[in-house]
């Protein structure tokens, strides 16, 4: 990743709002172009043979007198009012310069992978979505992860001062934030970025006391100072707890392949007793298999192939189901389940962010990862409630769909060796036989439309299989994980800035003038 400072307002390029300060960035909600034979501005009740164009860009309306183009009302104001500072005017002593710049935010640019885009951090919103992370950790409030690391890791050491001189308390936690977060994966950056936080903190301490006070009054920097201590203490305890402690768990990998290559598992980071069993569901090739998995060997305790075939004369195809539950029972009923299963496709990375594999793997390798149950896919479903999955949810657990179920798409996870074990093999049993017979299927005379893939709804019973709830939170809003997992990373509503295209706001626009002329047309 190779950061880019497109622009910092700092103590240049400063506003302070009020006026039309977002001028240059206007609402663009289908600007018109209207003629009209309308009655002269400023003339009331006298009729005019002038027709004007009238123009509408967002906020502003213009319009022009038709015969010449000469502007003859507008409802524009100056980027500036009279009373604005300039640059030259400031000393920076200035009130809107205490605690933070009012108006501060910070523009940055990123290319990553061949992909570049650009975000802007402003001032007021990471500081409240801090404020909410930290002030109550039992209750979840989503982390501010990619936020906090546009401004941590997208920007140098200089440039972070300039950022510090112009709000330090949005520096500081960040830093902070971002510290504990990186203390899961033994990331050296962690202890580097609280380094940094506390140099910060102790020249103000020391030559601005008065700003020093204001910080802390401003910004969670005592709550971030208190998260980096704890999750590194952990840490630490781990580290110093014996052979025991520190042992990385075991973990298996766990494969539904059709046709899909695999060499995308080369690239990540295991720990040290992991094995891969790729249950191959469309073919018997030794030799490809050999080759799709030559970046594996010596990295892994063992990468074995295992071919398997729907039941004889079965016209279904239970996708990653049988696969998944194959390995389960297996291990299961020879007391070998690893301490963690990873369950994922031959084309994982459609659907997972490998990064976030990536991460849970490292956290492994570091001994800090103990999470029961996580779902890697990026891609949310609705929470749903329908008769179909009721009828099925009713079959696999014996009991009523109390109220809906909610989950993220298409069956990639990690799993606990306890959760698994909190089972019985003859659950697992009986849950293979539900999918590969399917008499929830409409076909069999069921309720659930799913053609020849019963597979597909399961995806929406795995995490309530391994123990979660039915409606499973976003990981971002599970207040259990550690925060450097509480990670969404997929698809979301996005929206442009409401100052260029708002259409709520749209519908209040003023126009009562302008309509005047429409009408009079």
């Amino acid at each position: 990743m190779a950061p880019r400072v497109r622009s910092a307002t700092g103590r240049r390029g400063w506003c302070r709002g009020g006026g039309s300060a977002a001028h240059s960035a206007l609402l663009m909600l289908g600007a018109a172009a209207l003629v009209a034979a309308a009655v002269a501005p400023g003339v009331a009740g006298q009729a005019s043979r002038e027709r004007y164009l009238v123009e509408r860009s967002g906020q502003d309306t213009l319009v022009r007198r038709a015969a010449d183009g000469e502007v003859v009302y507008t409802t524009s104001v100056a980027d500036t009012s009279e009373g604005s500072d300039t640059d030259e005017d400031l000393t920076g002593g200035e009130e809107f310069f205490h605690g933070c710049l009012w108006t501060f935010r910070q523009k940055l640019g990123i290319c990553e992978g061949g992909n570049c885009d650009d975000a802007e951090i402003l001032a007021h919103d990471l500081q409240r979505r801090l404020i909410g992370f930290y002030r109550d950790r039992r209750f979840p409030a989503a982390p501010p992860l990619e936020e906090a690391a546009w401004l941590a890791i997208a920007t140098r050491s200089e440039e972070r001062r300039e950022l510090f001189e112009s709000c330090p308390g949005l520096i500081v936690s960040t830093l902070l934030f971002v510290a504990e977060a990186l203390v899961f994966s033994g990331a050296r950056e962690a202890e580097a970025y609280a380094h940094e936080a506390q140099s910060y903190v102790a020249t103000m301490q020391q030559q601005a006391p008065l700003s020093f006070e204001t910080m802390l009054e401003m910004f969670p920097v005592r709550e971030a100072f208190s998260g980096y201590d704890l999750a590194l203490g952990r840490r630490l305890e781990d580290v110093d707890g014996g052979a025991a402690a520190v042992a990385p768990p075991s973990v298996d990998i766990v494969i539904s392949r059709c046709k899909s290559p695999l060499q995308w598992l080369w690239e990540l980071d295991y720990p040290p007793r992991a094995r891969l069993f790729v249950y191959d569901k469309c073919r018997n090739d030794p030799a490809e298999f050999a080759e799709q998995t030559a970046g594996l060997r010596g990295v892994l305790e063992a990468v074995e192939h295992r071919p398997m075939q729907e039941a004889a004369g079965s016209h279904l195809m239970t996708g990653e189901c049988t696969a998944y539950l194959t390995h389960v029972i297996a291990m299961h009923r020879a007391g070998s389940l690893a301490d963690f299963t990873v369950f994922s496709h031959d084309d994982g990375p459609r659907h997972i962010r490998l990064s976030l594999l990536s991460l849970a793997l490292r956290g492994m390798r570091n001994s800090a990862y103990a999470v029961p149950f996580l779902h890697l896919s990026h891609e949310r479903y609705p929470s749903f409630r329908t008769r179909c999955l009721r009828d099925v949810y009713r079959q696999v657990f014996s009991e009523e769909l109390g109220g809906a179920l909610g989950t993220y798409c298409c069956a990639h996870f990690v799993v606990r060796r306890d959760r698994i074990e909190a089972r019985s093999i003859e659950f697992f049993e009986n849950l293979y036989r539900l999918i590969t017979e399917a008499p929830y299927a409409q076909q069999n005379g069921g309720l659930c439309n799913v053609g020849k893939k019963p597979c597909y709804v399961i995806e929406f019973l795995w995490h309530r299989i391994f123990g979660e709830e039915d409606d499973l939170p976003p990981r971002s809003l599970q207040r259990d994980l550690p925060l450097a997992l509480r990670y969404e990373g997929g698809r979301e509503t996005r929206l442009p800035s409401p100052l260029k295209v708002a259409p709520y706001m749209a519908l209040f626009q003023p126009s009562r003038y302008s309509r005047e002329l429409e009408r009079s047309r």
